[in-house]
This record gives structure tokens, sequence and C-alpha cells, in this order.
């Protein structure tokens, strides 16, 4: 039994508009006012309701957001939308038209929906707390996470010295290990496509854990407990 007050680490990553199955999983965590909760990216696109995810988020002091590729995307895209100038713009319209295609559509139809000061607070929001990376020690062990990977890793670089891009776009490599004394926790890559056995799992190999369980794909939305190594599905 968990003792009052105590924080408990909690890591969920991909979520893709799948509102109704992060509630569930905040119930089924029984996320408490002192836990923190850990979102490694791609809050955005393909699914119905990415900004009743992000409104949540913003009600609760205790939820970190990590940006991922489509959380960066959407962020563009509509921030230009709002732009009389850039909306015009033909090489925009082209990116906007594929980003659409590419599971963007969702996102713009809630956008649209949402009040100008509801547009504002969520593009806000994503401008201003989602992180490149975080790093976090639970349980007596300490863990780096970023949405998708660390390309060009080497010993002692500075996880400052990564752009945005490469942190969100890579693909981890699995065959290695990356820390010593840490480990690297990503989403990004669905876990079947890592492992087919992993499909619906968290994936686990060579200090690095994949929590992206295929939520976007019809799979699971998974969560870790970073004290305790418990694994949550819904």
């Amino acid at each position: 039994m968990r003792k009052e007050g105590i924080t408990i680490y909690y890591v969920m990553s991909d979520l893709h508009g799948h509102f109704e199955e992060y509630s569930e999983m905040l119930s089924k965590i029984r996320l408490k006012d002192s836990d923190s909760l850990f979102i490694l990216g791609d809050i955005c696109d393909k699914g119905p309701a990415p900004f009743r995810i992000m409104k949540d988020a913003l009600m609760r002091c205790n939820v970190f957001p990590i940006i991922g590729d489509c959380d960066y995307k959407a962020l563009r895209m509509l921030s230009g939308m709002q732009s009389e100038k850039t909306r015009s713009d033909p090489k925009f319209r082209a990116r906007f038209a594929a980003w659409l295609s590419e599971g963007g559509t969702p996102t713009v139809t809630e956008f649209r929906a949402l009040s100008e000061e509801e547009q504002t607070d969520v593009l806000e929001f994503i401008r201003d707390e989602f992180v490149a990376y975080d790093e976090v020690s639970a349980g007596d062990t300490d863990y780096v996470m970023v949405h998708a990977g660390l390309p060009g890793f080497f010993e002692n670089k500075p996880l400052d010295d990564y752009s945005v891009k490469e942190l969100t776009s890579s693909t981890p490599d699995f065959s290695r290990e990356y820390f010593a004394d840490k480990r690297l926790i990503t989403g990004h890559t669905p876990t079947f496509l890592l492992d087919e056995n992993s499909r619906g799992r968290i994936y686990r190999r060579n200090g690095q854990i994949g929590i992206d369980a295929g939520a976007a794909e019809g799979e699971a939305l998974a969560c870790l407990c970073l004290d305790t190594g418990e694994e949550f599905y819904v």
C-alpha cells in the first residue's frame, strides 16, 4: 500500500488524441496530485481529441509533456493556419495538405471547434510547456526521457546539444546500451515494430524502454510506473 503524500512517477506516450483511453488510464493508476505523470509526446494527430487531453493536462500541475514530432508539426501547421499571409502561401498549403493526409485532420477539426481563447491557450501550452527531453530519478534509478531517440549519440554528449528534430523523429537503436548508469525511455516507434512479441506491450532491452504500445494503431495505451516497474494497459 502506498503512503499518502509520497510522489510516484508515471510515464506514457503517443496518446494521439485518444482522450477516453487517457482518462481511463488516469483512473487505473489512481493518479494523485502528489504524483507526476510524464507524457513522451504525440498527443496530437490521428485520434479525435488531442485538445481535450491538453485542456485536462493544463488543469493539472503534475503532468509534464515532452514534445513529439506530431505535436511539433501541429504547432507549426496550426500557427500558420492562423496567419493570413502564411496560409495563402502555396508551399505552406502543400505542407498543410500533406499533414492532413498523414493524420492531421482530426487535430484541425477539433482545433476549429475551440474558441479563440482556447486556441491560444493550447498553442501556448505546446510552445511553452512541451520540453525537448526530461530526466528523473525514481526507485533508485535515473531515467532519460525523449520522444523518439538520440541519433549521433556519444558518451558525455549533453542532451541540450540535440535538436528538437533529432529528439522527435529518430528511431532508437535497441541493439546498443546508451547509458551505463541511466535508462532511456522513448515512445514514437510502436513496440510491435521493435519486436512482434511485444505487440501491445512495453518493450525493454539494453537499458532502454519503449512505451509506445501502439494505441494509435488499435493496440494498447501503456503506462509505466517508474518507482515499481509496474505496467498498466488500457
